[in-house]
């Protein structure tokens, strides 16, 4: 006689209904909780085979001149010397386009025979606009000694010398007492740590235009756009105008 199997065939809907023997108690993983337990151990997994290729890897030597570095700065007075010939860095060197100085130096209502000092004057834009355009006399403070050539050599082909200064120095080492006009274009930092300095040295009425960045604690006198092509509505600038009490 044959005998019967014992073996029991379900169908797919019965194989569905039916509960796994082995985790018969637990409830299956969702599938980002799934996702999420592979990306920790994938996680874990790459850590610990990046620490294996660290621990065998040899340190990398430090150059000489590091030691010697940490040891210059460690130098109180090496540190003060550096702060004070640092302040080349209190604003890069961006030329003012023309047409904006112009602008700039109409609403200071720059007059002929007054006292425009630039503080930052780069190739001599400003001071030798003021000059030429509206017969006012002018300093140009510059700190980089290429650029102060540079616009040393512009004066002179303008035949300007006698109107037009160049002072190769540090803007906080020049009086400002002379001046009637002040023209700016640094940054808004670099306007906070000139602001003593003007607060200290111009004298009444004086004037201040600054192209770009205000001077914070000031109130203005004006605040102005001036857009360079007002076709295309760029590039704007934002004109700051200021006057000592």
């Amino acid at each position: 006689m044959c005998r019967k199997s014992a073996v029991t065939y379900q169908t797919s809907a019965e194989k569905k209904a039916a509960p796994n023997p082995v985790n018969s108690a637990a409830k299956p993983l969702k599938p980002s909780a799934q996702r999420m337990k592979r990306n920790i151990w994938s996680c874990a997994l790459k850590a610990a085979l990046n620490a294996a290729k660290l621990k065998g890897r040899r340190r990398r030597k430090k150059p000489m001149w590091h030691k010697q570095m940490r040891k210059l700065f460690k130098d109180k007075n090496t540190l003060l010397k550096l702060k004070e010939n640092c302040t080349m860095f209190i604003a890069p060197f961006v030329p003012t386009p023309l047409p904006v100085i112009e602008y700039m130096l109409k609403l200071a209502d720059l007059k002929a025979g007054e006292v425009l000092f630039d503080l930052g004057a780069g190739e001599g834009r400003a001071v030798i606009m003021a000059a030429k355009n509206f017969g006012a006399r002018a300093v140009g403070i510059e700190l980089r000694e290429d650029l102060a050539k540079k616009a040393l050599n512009t004066i002179h082909e303008n035949g300007l010398t006698d109107r037009v200064t160049i002072v190769n120095g540090d803007m906080f080492n020049v009086n400002l007492s002379s001046a009637d006009v002040v023209f700016l274009y640094l940054t808004t930092s670099a306007n906070e740590k000139i602001r003593p300095k003007l607060e200290n040295e111009l004298k009444k009425g004086a004037r201040v235009v600054s192209h770009d960045y205000e001077i914070v604690g000031w109130k203005p006198l004006k605040v102005e756009n001036f857009c360079e092509n007002p076709k295309l509505g760029y590039p704007s600038h934002t004109i700051y105008l200021y006057q000592k009490p």
